[in-house]
């Protein structure tokens, strides 16, 4: 919630996450068909760029789009589903939306459950638990089998099934930097503000 917040706010924070967008999927990262036949080449491609128009449930997003808040979504949530739907278009799941219920019982280490990611014993994913927000809270929960979403994240060892917010290490420091531009802006309002007069009886 605080990146988020530094997300909506943070000048320094809104410039990481525009040049995260442009410097990595800029116009749209496109596939390109090398087969050796020509034909199918063409075929495919134009099958992409018709189903790229619009791929996402809402209707509301591109390709392009969806490829950033894709990348994005490292930065502050960590992660991100990816769920291939029925109709055949994706629909994209916060990483806060993958979890367990709050009211559910405590977790060891040695559970087959990581923090929504349900696993067999050889550590595969086989299903996620996906819920809705409700007043800061997972509710509403419903297993989604592996074979149909992708969880997206940026590995940093092995056995890791969720990710870890990449501005998470930087958090102490952004907060720091707002509080002091804060301190600082305050004190220069009130020096602006303020005058004295200085009386002599001569």
């Amino acid at each position: 919630s605080t990146l988020m917040n530094f997300k909506r706010n943070n000048p320094i924070v809104k410039a990481i996450s525009r040049l995260r967008k442009t410097d990595i999927v800029g116009a749209g990262i496109l596939p390109q068909p090398q087969s050796d036949d020509e034909d199918f080449n063409n075929q495919a491609a134009a099958l992409w760029a018709g189903w790229a128009d619009y791929p996402e449930v809402t209707n509301t997003m591109n390709m392009a789009t969806v490829q950033k808040e894709i990348i994005d979504s490292t930065l502050f949530y960590g992660d991100i589903g990816i769920l291939l739907t029925r109709n055949g278009q994706l629909q994209l799941l916060e990483g806060n939306r993958i979890g367990n219920n709050f009211s559910q019982s405590v977790w060891t280490e040695n559970t087959n459950d990581k923090n929504g990611v349900i696993i067999n014993k050889q550590g595969r994913p086989v299903s996620y638990n996906v819920g809705e927000r409700i007043n800061g809270m997972l509710q509403n929960t419903v297993s989604v089998p592996a074979r149909n979403l992708i969880l997206y994240f940026k590995r940093i060892r092995p056995s890791q099934w969720r990710g870890v917010p990449e501005l998470a290490a930087a958090v102490n420091s952004l907060q720091d930097l707002d509080e002091y531009e804060t301190i600082e802006m305050i004190s220069a309002k009130v020096s602006a503000s303020l005058s004295a007069v200085v009386k002599k009886e001569d």
